[in-house]
């Protein structure tokens, strides 16, 4: 296993050493309160999470869809342990500890563990990839602050699942799910975050095939590395990015291509990462200092949204 860049620190990590203050303070200790570090509250939240992996309807809702309910546990959970370490809550750790027996014995002997029914619907209209995204990443931060075996095994079994189903020699992940690829392309953070606790090359090899796919969409969409080597407005990347944008999605791949670069100390890679923040500090915040893309309609749903 490679050590390149596994040297490179966050600068501000969640260690419970600092507190935000003012609003920005009052809002995140309000959020913890009500959803995660109340007992009553993170028991509905929870358990409302957790059981849509029991249900597995989220492609049997909407005919010929799928839906996103298989996010929310890995959500949770993430909050869980950002909230932890924040608030150094012995009593959520607990918590969340006693929950893990009963998440993995939802898990399929193949690996597979998700919302879908079907774990092979992956193409079209669905979000069957951005949800395993999420439950993956879940995984492998309750093995990093719990070290428990049993997660582990878990998280290596869901992703050879997952490899066997969308990958170089299956289904390619970027013809997966909408918007071009980016929400299932997203799952490259936690994918590296699995092969920094395993060491397994087969886990960053796939990390690298993720980052390839950017380019090999028939529509040449997103193409992210090598458009942000350009150093053009992101918003000119493509003649229609009403068509492909969606912040939330595009700013998780890349995170995952920076982790990319802590990992084999590529500096194409963080070239392109320092472009992409650059130019959307230039061209891309709106008037709250969002991101966000004002889209006409959705894919999932018809409505107006802010993506």
């Amino acid at each position: 296993m490679s050590t390149v860049g596994l040297d490179i620190q966050d600068v501000l990590p969640l260690d419970g050493q600092f507190r935000f203050s003012g609003y920005a303070g009052e809002i995140i200790d309000r959020f913890s309160e009500r959803r995660l570090l109340n007992a009553d509250s993170w028991e509905t939240i929870y358990n409302e999470a957790a059981d849509a992996f029991d249900a597995r309807v989220d492609d049997q809702l909407v005919p010929g869809q799928g839906l996103w309910q298989g996010e929310f546990w890995g959500k949770q959970v993430l909050s869980a342990i950002a909230a932890i370490n924040y608030y150094n809550d012995e009593a959520l750790r607990q918590r969340l500890r006693n929950a893990i027996p009963a998440f993995l014995e939802k898990q399929d002997e193949n690996g597979y563990l998700g919302t879908y029914t079907d774990s092979t619907l992956v193409c079209g209209n669905v979000w069957n990839i951005w949800c395993r995204k999420y439950t993956l990443w879940g995984l492998v931060e309750l093995w990093k602050m719990f070290q428990d075996a049993d997660v582990l095994k878990a998280a290596k079994g869901f992703l050879d699942h997952l490899i066997g189903e969308v990958g170089p020699n299956a289904t390619d992940i970027i013809r997966t799910g909408n918007f071009y690829g980016l929400p299932s392309t997203s799952i490259l953070l936690p994918v590296l975050e699995l092969y920094k606790a395993t060491g397994l090359d087969s886990y960053k090899e796939f990390a690298y095939y993720i980052v390839d796919q950017w380019s090999q969409h028939p529509e040449g969409l997103p193409d992210i590395l090598h458009q942000a080597l350009t150093d053009r407005p992101v918003h000119t990347w493509f003649e229609h990015p009403e068509e492909w944008a969606k912040g939330y999605e595009f700013i998780s791949c890349v995170e995952g291509l920076l982790e990319l670069y802590r990992i084999d100390g590529n500096e194409t890679y963080l070239k392109a990462v320092t472009n992409i923040h650059q130019q959307l500090l230039n061209w891309e915040q709106s008037f709250i200092g969002s991101i966000s893309y004002v889209r006409p309609s959705c894919y999932c749903c018809s409505k107006n949204i802010i993506a």
